[in-house]
């Protein structure tokens, strides 16, 4: 039962970092360096990129909550329990507040005001540090957890 408990945190803990780790990259690489673009290449390359992230980042979120509920089963630490409402919560904000504005940047054309553009790729970028945040603390929760352990 161990190897099995032990496998699951693995995974878990992979799995967390996974995502936080493209987070980060995400904030930390990919709207700097938009920002040094065009107004119209900025929102070519956010729609280009967009969906490819977004279907990683969701499912890799929806896999890992079951070994976190599994984790929480076998080895109860409070950690563990940050790390899924945290993860758990990221659902709701991103339907919420991230969703429309991506769903606004997708049906951005070329015509599309350049202000409106600009103004909302930072707004995207701003939640979306939110985001990172959440996924890096949710992180840094499990980790806590797995050492305490």
């Amino acid at each position: 039962m161990t190897l099995f408990v032990n496998m699951i945190e693995l995974i878990s803990l992979l799995g967390i970092g996974l995502m936080a780790g493209a987070s980060l990259y995400i904030s930390w690489v990919e709207v700097p360096a938009r920002q040094d673009l065009a107004t119209l290449d900025k929102l070519v390359n956010w729609q280009s990129i967009f969906p490819k992230a977004m279907a990683v980042l969701k499912t890799s979120g929806m896999v890992i909550l079951p070994f976190i509920l599994l984790i929480m089963v076998f080895r109860f630490h409070i950690g563990w329990l940050v790390t899924f409402v945290l993860l758990m919560a990221l659902g709701p904000f991103t339907a919420k507040k991230i969703a429309p504005t991506n769903e606004i940047l997708l049906g951005f054309t070329p015509e599309t005001d350049t202000s409106e553009i600009e103004r909302k790729i930072a707004d995207w970028g701003r939640l979306h540090n939110l985001r990172t945040w959440m996924t890096g603390a949710a992180f840094a929760a499990a980790v806590l957890a797995s050492l305490s352990m």
